[in-house]
């Protein structure tokens, strides 16, 4: 099972996400940022994208492509 993570509008969720998946390693391999990311650029309290995903740089490269790739057999 996979969850997306690209759109929220509390400016404490990608801190509390992170918390989860720093805890629970296996996790990472299962978020995908799918593509409300426009979303997020008209929220002003949220900072923007680089914002965001510099909450996520230990796993970003799962949650950006890897974890599609794994879903989708490509």
């Amino acid at each position: 099972m996979y969850t997306d993570i690209s759109y929220h509008a509390q400016s404490k969720l990608p801190r509390k996400i992170l918390n989860i998946v720093t805890q629970n390693k296996g996790l990472e391999s299962k978020l995908m940022f799918g593509t409300d990311y426009i979303m997020i650029m008209m929220v002003n309290k949220l900072g923007g994208l680089k914002k965001y995903f510099d909450h996520f740089t230990a796993f970003q490269d799962n949650l950006l492509c890897d974890n599609a790739k794994t879903f989708l057999k490509i």
